[in-house]
Formats: structure tokens, C-alpha cells, sequence
């Protein structure tokens, strides 16, 4: 196992790359005003089916095969046979690790369910009983609610510079982080950079991510209750029509500030286990 301190935080080009794929690993979704198929897994086309699994499973706690026990339901009924079982197995990288025969047995064997690693909210609910990945999806939740908003709000939020600037300019006024808790955070709020990519830096240097943030950020990016599918559909569209788009990199920059407040308020309790949920994201 590779020791954190020889691992080297991000900077410049290279975590702005590693925030572009977390954001790429997000498939877009389009409003109910279009009706468009999307292919769920459009963010992992160029990995193999074994590698989204293991990725997956990680960080959404998602298994992506049905239970052993529908596949072991069909080898009883003879819909899948053993000439199938040969030949998914000759085309498997567990081809020489595993013969016919005990590919069957392990097909009875249920196994255990899978657990997502942590984020920071989840370690630090475990340590104060306080339901902060709640709370951090319903804040960031109101503030997008308002900022798409197609005019059904009353008050919507300004467009002008962009989610992050919007964002920072709501949460340092918001007072229901605080009230439920989580004290100084319109003050921490303020004092972060001005711009979605300078807040990225100095949350990964603050939290320590290491040399592959990317599996992190994509994990942050699926707590936030679907805006970065909607953001990232933003994005695609605007790609399409041949212009940039980082709403949903700024997305993951207000979905970072909480993680690094969060980090800060709470260090000495979760720090043992937010370095093993570091080095499983390496």
C-alpha cells in the first residue's frame, strides 16, 4: 500500500483534468421539455464493464449485475448452459483463475452488499450523529432549485457570473448551515477563492487528496440529488453547439466547499479513517 506522504497533491493542469473527468463521468439528463434516451453509463464508454462495476460499487455503493442467485435460477433451468459459462469465461481476464466447476459453486453463493466508501459528511455524521450529507444535499438543493429555475420562482437567483459565484453569494447569507450546526460556515464560505477552480485546489490541498482525485470528485458529484446530471446535460449541450461550459465543474467546487468545512470542524475524530477512504480512492 502506498504511503500518503509520498503521494503528491494535484495542482494547476493536471487537477483541473482530474475534475473534468469526474464531471465527464456524469451522463446528462434532459428536462422533461425533451424526450431523449441516455445511456446511464455515456460517462464510462471507454471502460470495460468489470471497471465501471468496481467503480461504481466504490463510490454509489451500486452493484451492477443482478444477484447470483437469478443467474444460478437459470443454469438450473438450462437458459444458460455450460457451453455459455465456457465461453464467458474464455473471454474473462478469469479465464486461468477459475475453471468451469467452480464458476458454477460461486454462482450459489450470494454475496455480501455493497457499501460505498464514505465521504467526509458520512464521517462526520458517524462521528457527531448530525445528518450532514443530509443537510449538504437539501442547502445545495435550494440554491439550484432557484438558479435553473425556468420561471416558476418568485425571486430567481442572478445568472451572471456563473453557479460558484451565485452560490457563494447565497451560502454566505444562508444561516440554516449554522443553525443546524455547523458553525462559522458562512465565514469559511467567504473566505474561499473567487473562482470554481481555485476552490477546487484548495479544497483537495486542504483535504489531502492524492494523486487520483478524480474517483473522489465523481463520488461527490452523485450526492447532490441529480443537478449534475442537469448540469452536465447543460454542458453537453453547449458542447454540441460549440461553446465551453463548467457549470457542473462549479457544481463540484460547492460540493467541495462543504466537504472541506466539514473536514475542518471535524479533523481530529475522522481523520484515521478519512486516510483509509483516501488511499481506497487512490
Amino acid at each position: 500500500m502506498t504511503d500518503m506522504t509520498t503521494i503528491d497533491t494535484l495542482h494547476g493542469e493536471a487537477l483541473a483534468r482530474a475534475a473534468d473527468q469526474a464531471v465527464r463521468a456524469i451522463p446528462p439528463a434532459w428536462p422533461l421539455t425533451a424526450t431523449v434516451a441516455v445511456n446511464p453509463f455515456l460517462g464510462q464508454i471507454s471502460e470495460t464493464l468489470d471497471h465501471t462495476a468496481a467503480r461504481l460499487a466504490r463510490i454509489g455503493g451500486v452493484r451492477l449485475a443482478l444477484p447470483r442467485k437469478h443467474y444460478a435460477d437459470l443454469i438450473a433451468k438450462g437458459e444458460i448452459t455450460d457451453e455459455d459459462l465456457s465461453a464467458a469465461l474464455q473471454s474473462s481476464a478469469l479465464f486461468n483463475r477459475i475453471d468451469l466447476p467452480a464458476l458454477k459453486a460461486a454462482v450459489n453463493e450470494e454475496l455480501q452488499p455493497v457499501v460505498a466508501l464514505p465521504t467526509i459528511a458520512e464521517l462526520a455524521a458517524r462521528a457527531t450523529g448530525k445528518d450532514w450529507p443530509g443537510l449538504v444535499s437539501e442547502r445545495i438543493g435550494t440554491f439550484a432549485a432557484g438558479f435553473f429555475d425556468q420561471g416558476q420562482a418568485l425571486w430567481a437567483a442572478s445568472r451572471r457570473n456563473g453557479l460558484y459565484a451565485a452560490w457563494r453569494a447565497f451560502a454566505t447569507h444562508d444561516l440554516t448551515p449554522e443553525i443546524l450546526g455547523l458553525k462559522g460556515f458562512s465565514i469559511h464560505v467567504d473566505e474561499t477563492p473567487e473562482t470554481p477552480y481555485a476552490a477546487i485546489e484548495r479544497a483537495a490541498v486542504s483535504l489531502g487528496l492524492g494523486a487520483e482525485p478524480g474517483t473522489y470528485f465523481h463520488q461527490l458529484l452523485l450526492t447532490v440529488g441529480g443537478w449534475a446530471q442537469y448540469a452536465r446535460h447543460i454542458q453537453f449541450k453547449a458542447e454540441v453547439e460549440g461553446r465551453t461550459d463548467t457549470t457542473a465543474l462549479e457544481l463540484l467546487a460547492i460540493r467541495l466547499v462543504f466537504e472541506e468545512a466539514l473536514y475542518a470542524r471535524h479533523k481530529t475524530d475522522i481523520e484515521s479513517e478519512w486516510q483509509r477512504v483516501r488511499r481506497a480512492h487512490v
